[in-house]
């Protein structure tokens, strides 16, 4: 495959099947329980998923060894074989910013691509996630608690009272675009899940009067079901230290990752 195409279009659903599988046979013998196919696919999904969804920018390298995509959201997305192979990917940015290679926020799909961006960049790199997602195209059954709807801009105070890990800016444009969505009780926003900028599933949070109901599952479970009925392989992150819900992905029987994803951005500005 050429080392610069254009668009995300150009990188089809059987070059990452193929990565997929070449990543599994390459994995570690630490890692063996995990070096199949499914689980290395998962590693990259939301790559996968930018380019299906014709949300990729642009291709900055793509071939065996290392894949760097520019997310319509501005968010670069980078997996690499090994560490080199990153470092010759993110050299191809042709930035002449040495600090940061004109990224404002990277998200590198395991630890060889964690590792290039470290040597090349000043990024500040976060603790690690798990990446899972779900291929079944099986629908998962609801159990109709509450109303499911879409936000309004009037439930941006209550979201924003919730969720602390993103700015107002990010969610309000989330609720404007009609990606995120709530379950209502007796007329009151019981809980809301929405889909991250790179187009992952998350900010999902039960207000406390209504936990323990079975609520974040049925939410969670309406967002699988809305992703089958367009055609996408539903994902998110979670970080390694949040034992709730990792525990929520496992009841799920979601395919998680062969290694982490680490996000590294610029703590000096919003990316």
């Amino acid at each position: 495959m050429a080392d610069k195409p254009d668009t995300g279009a150009m990188i089809g659903k059987d070059f990452w099947e193929k990565l997929a599988a070449e990543s599994a046979a390459c994995c570690s013998a630490d890692a063996a329980e995990q070096a199949d196919p499914e689980s290395a696919a998962a590693l990259t999904v939301d790559m996968e998923q930018a380019c299906l969804r014709g949300n990729v920018e642009k291709v900055i390298f793509c071939d065996e060894t290392a894949v760097l995509l520019k997310h319509r959201c501005g968010i670069y997305m980078l997996w690499a074989r090994t560490a080199d192979a990153g470092r010759k990917a993110i050299g191809m940015l042709g930035s002449d910013d040495p600090l940061y290679h004109g990224m404002r926020c990277c998200v590198t799909h395991g630890k060889a691509a964690r590792d290039a961006v470290a040597a090349e960049t000043k990024l500040y790199i976060e603790k690690p996630c798990i990446q899972f997602c779900r291929y079944s195209k099986e629908k998962l059954p609801l159990s109709g608690i509450g109303r499911v709807r879409e936000l309004a801009l009037s439930d941006l105070p209550v979201v924003l009272a919730t969720y602390h890990k993103s700015t107002e800016e990010h969610l309000r444009e989330a609720i404007e675009k009609g990606e995120m969505f709530g379950i209502e009780l007796d007329g009151e926003l019981a809980a809301f899940v929405g889909m991250h900028q790179d187009g992952s599933v998350g900010m999902l949070e039960v207000l406390p009067k209504f936990r323990r109901r079975g609520i974040g599952t049925e939410l969670e479970s309406y967002m699988h079901n809305m992703h089958i009925d367009r055609g996408w392989v539903p994902y998110g992150q979670v970080y390694t230290d949040n034992a709730a819900s990792l525990g929520m992905q496992a009841k799920f029987g979601l395919i998680k990752a062969s290694e982490p994803v680490w996000w590294a951005y610029r703590t000096d500005i919003d990316f």
